[in-house]
């Protein structure tokens, strides 16, 4: 199945590699935003790996939702620290976003077992933790999934992959740089792009971190980008709902005599 056309999607960017400048200072947000303002979605790292939190998060989350910016935000898995859950609560605190994100690509020298377990208990207790006001999605790339995680626990849950295809600009093959080159070819019609690796169902991919070279502003670093669904951003954000499917009157006429059996079935 291909990607979507462009009007069928939303611009986002993975905020962290400037929540860390080498300086200590912060990234100018509404600098940011006025050469961007096509980004609609942030995605802040709350935490570290170890489970401490990031400091920088609620600087950056004050001032993107003060600029009516689409915020979320992930936390790490860690198989090897039983108190994660609380770490993450503690690094999240009452700057609660609308979606919580679980970032699956570290293995922490640890079993596909281990891993495995890990994710389906991450799952769990983020969800009890932060689900009743924000939806709990994964991220990670297909093959890094496939290579480690032996359960199909994907299939109960919605994923933003990551998948960094070149594409030809200025006569080099290379990362996408702005979201213009990945716009202008779509929609992509193969069954590849981004990759799931067969473990994955078109309909619980979310987004597709398609580059992490993103280069949106000539004063920062790279930047991971993401392309996301309108639809699912909409419902999270804004609340609203696709619409509803209209119901499909169907006649059957047999002969006199026949007997014949009505079964009841729901269509996806």
């Amino acid at each position: 199945m291909s990607w979507l056309s462009k009007n069928e999607l939303v611009r986002g960017v993975d905020w962290s590699w400037y929540q860390q400048n080498s300086n200590g200072t912060f990234i100018d947000v509404g600098q940011f935003v006025a050469q961007n303002p096509l980004v609609e979605v942030f995605i802040l790292r709350a935490c570290w790996p170890n489970g401490e939190p990031d400091k920088a998060y609620p600087y950056y989350f004050d001032e993107l939702t003060a600029r009516d910016k689409k915020v979320a935000a992930y936390l790490w898995p860690n198989p090897i620290r039983e108190d994660q859950p609380v770490r993450w609560q503690y690094a999240i605190g009452d700057r609660v976003p609308k979606v919580i994100m679980l970032d699956f690509e570290l293995t922490f020298y640890q079993t596909n077992a281990v891993l495995t377990a890990n994710a389906e208990d991450s799952f769990e207790h983020a969800e009890a933790l932060f689900a009743t006001d924000s939806p709990v999605i994964g991220y990670t790339r297909a093959a890094w999934w496939a290579e480690h995680i032996t359960s199909d626990i994907e299939k109960d849950h919605q994923f933003i992959l990551a998948h960094y295809p070149y594409f030809l600009q200025t006569g080099t093959w290379r990362q996408i740089e702005n979201f213009g080159v990945l716009e202008n070819a779509l929609p992509i019609d193969n069954n590849f792009t981004p990759y799931m690796g067969g473990r994955f169902d078109h309909n619980n991919v979310l987004g597709w971190q398609f580059s992490s070279k993103g280069r949106l502003a000539s004063y920062t670093k790279d930047i991971d980008m993401d392309s996301l669904k309108s639809v699912w951003v909409k419902s999270v954000w804004e609340g609203a709902l696709p619409p509803p499917v209209e119901p499909v009157r169907i006649e059957v006429h047999v002969p006199q005599n026949v007997e014949v059996d009505v079964v009841a079935m729901e269509t996806p």
